[in-house]
């Protein structure tokens, strides 16, 4: 890009050797030269050599074949104006705007990449995500209903963490599936395999059958959320945009996905109280099949495969950065899974000294070292880079703990309100809406200033913003321990009202800045490296904050789940004496409204009692170790 310049009039010296017919040829070719342009418009100019003495003939071959552009549209491309209207010249470009690339394209590949429309894209992408929050936010609100009609409550948990599992085995396979089969056959198989799950969980007869199609529609889900992320990203590369400058176009259209599931959070509960109420918990798993069958018809008969047509490219990559790290994904899945399984487990079926707890969490650990040996000295393309692991570990803790206190709040809520407070399910869930709720004004507000934060950063080279950054990220996390320990002795049975509805904005609030700033700071100091990454750096990159979020839900859960049910057993074994009645509530604690007042009374005080140490011991927990990490996030970019 340096050694272009605006073309200047034509130098007065020439070559000694040239005749004065040659020189007669030239003035005349120049005068066409420069009535050309000046018959275009005054404010036009031609990119041309930095040779100062080229002559006018090869100065007209060379204006030939570029484009007369205006000086606008030159600062569009460099990523340092933006367009009046951006959806224009959105469809994918097989040229690039440096010389050194190839460009030698197909026009069939043009036309295939010409029609998709950037917009339209990301209102597929939104529907899709947007299914996905809607999803979690009905099976979440339900999981006592459901659980309860399998005579399974206590175990209710494992609904939503098979589908986590599914998740986790999906993400740290999307970037592998990606370079095999593209973009558009994973997006087309990801929302089938989610809506066939979705569907079939209505249809199921016990925990078991509802586990398994729960853990499809993860696998289907899981491969949606860095799939979205992968296809903005390429759309903004594939624009001619400064390199340092396509962080900023990707945090803007990337906000739009962070949002979506936030939206069907929100509405979730509330939708599943009303149909549950009418006609029953089964029928809430068709609300996802019209706008599912709606993006998958898109998906299908209107976006190209693009990855196939740049195979080629592709193929260029070094021949070690193909592999698929294969051994570290199994070593991940297993560990999780023998970890969760434990946690889950422990306290609430076994006890924690039993056996079997013991040798799932002692070889959940062994597996989780081998895989993190694996990733830093094993294999030469981990889903899980070591040197990122690192460089990166204060963002990635923040993620961690942050969405594990989000899940955790969505989890005990319905438990609160439908338990403790008795409230029917169609109340129930619009309590559950002002948490929701500010954690999507949050997620707008955070990731709208985070765009404008990096894009001054960029272009006027100003690192306050992001000191600035860093310091609300303190301030909020310091909120987060103090609401956490509030929430642990302020709710009770008769608590204000009002004081329900202020502690969820603040916590929702908190929780979603902490989330997007984290967020924001991993993809500008990872992403943010131009040419020097190559699309299968990109993919895992995009993967990684995924793969962290999963992990935090998946643990997040299983540890308040056991919490929970430990709680609440041992609280039940000290009031009451018959091990049947124990056995009763346990199993099918959403019908507590059958029993007699006294042990209403009871169970309502036991589940109060276990929904505060939740708070108490994992929130805080989560919270404290966000806010150290919080106060060692890089502001400092380094020179990669």
């Amino acid at each position: 890009m340096s050694s272009r310049k605006f073309l200047q009039p034509p130098t007065t010296h020439h070559h000694k050797h040239h005749t004065s017919s040659d020189d007669e040829e030239e003035d005349e070719t120049r005068s066409l030269l420069w009535s050309a342009a000046s018959s275009i418009h005054h404010d036009h100019y031609y990119e041309t050599s930095s040779t100062s003495d080229m002559d006018a003939a090869s100065t007209m071959s060379y204006a030939t074949f570029h484009t007369v552009k205006e000086p606008e549209q030159h600062l569009i491309e460099r990523g340092l104006l933006f367009p009046e209207n951006e959806d224009e010249g959105l469809a994918f470009s097989s040229t690039d705007h440096h010389h050194h690339k190839s460009t030698s394209c197909s026009s069939t590949q043009e036309s295939d990449y010409k029609q998709i429309h950037m917009g339209m894209l990301i209102f597929c992408l939104c529907i899709s995500i947007g299914s996905l929050g809607l999803d979690t936010g009905i099976v979440l609100f339900l999981l006592n209903i459901i659980s309860t009609e399998f005579q399974s409550s206590h175990l209710g948990i494992w609904i939503h963490l098979s589908y986590l599992l599914g998740c986790l085995m999906a993400q740290s396979l999307c970037r592998n599936l990606t370079r095999l089969i593209g973009r558009k056959p994973l997006l087309v198989i990801a929302q089938c395999l989610f809506l066939v799950g979705s569907l079939s969980c209505s249809a199921t007869q016990d925990m078991m059958q509802i586990m398994i199609s729960r853990m499809v529609a993860g696998l289907g889900g899981g491969m949606l959320i860095p799939l979205s992320s992968m296809v903005i990203l390429d759309r903004v590369i594939q624009r001619h945009y400064d390199p340092s400058f396509s962080i900023v176009y990707y945090e803007r259209y990337h906000l739009f996905i962070r949002t979506a599931p936030v939206l069907g959070v929100i509405l979730g509960p509330y939708i599943a109280g009303v149909i549950h109420t009418w006609i029953g918990w089964r029928y809430c798993f068709y609300i996802n099949l019209t706008p599912c069958m709606m993006t998958l018809c898109l998906y299908m008969f209107w976006l190209p495969n693009y990855d196939s047509n740049h195979k080629k490219n592709l193929s260029t990559q070094p021949r070690q950065r193909n592999g698929g790290d294969y051994l570290g994904i199994l070593l991940l899945v297993l560990a999780i899974t023998s970890l969760v399984t434990g946690i889950a487990l422990g306290g609430n079926v076994l006890a924690w000294y039993h056996p079997i707890i013991i040798a799932l969490l002692s070889t959940g650990g062994l597996l989780a070292c081998l895989f993190l040996v694996n990733e830093f000295l094993w294999t030469s393309n981990p889903i899980l880079p070591g040197h990122l692991l690192l460089q990166q570990f204060p963002t990635i803790l923040v993620q961690f703990t942050t969405w594990s206190s989000f899940i955790m709040m969505l989890y005990l809520l319905p438990t609160f309100f439908m338990g403790v407070r008795q409230q029917n399910a169609p109340l129930a869930g619009l309590w559950l809406i002002p948490n929701s709720a500010s954690f999507m004004i949050a997620t707008l507000i955070s990731g709208w200033y985070h765009t404008m934060s990096w894009c001054s950063c960029i272009t006027r080279g100003k690192n306050k913003s992001i000191i600035a950054t860093q310091w609300i990220l303190i301030l909020l996390s310091l909120f987060h321990i103090g609401m956490t320990l509030s929430i642990s002795v302020w709710w009770h049975q008769d608590t204000l009202p009002i004081l329900f509805v202020l502690t969820q904005v603040i916590y929702g609030y908190v929780t979603g800045t902490l989330i997007v700033g984290s967020l924001s700071f991993y993809h500008f100091f990872t992403l943010d490296n131009g040419d020097h990454v190559s699309q299968p750096d990109q993919d895992t990159l995009i993967s990684i904050p995924s793969i962290i979020r999963t992990l935090g839900e998946l643990i997040g859960l299983a540890s308040v789940s056991a919490i929970l049910q430990a709680n609440l057993k041992s609280i039940l074994i000290e009031k009451i004496s018959e091990p049947t009645t124990i056995e009763h509530i346990r199993t099918l604690i959403s019908n507590i409204h059958t029993l007699s007042p006294s042990l209403q009374s009871i169970v309502q005080e036991a589940l109060l009692l276990s929904i505060q140490r939740c708070f108490l011991y994992y929130g805080t927990i989560c919270a404290i170790l966000g806010f150290l990490a919080t106060i060692f996030i890089s502001t400092m970019k380094k020179n990669t």
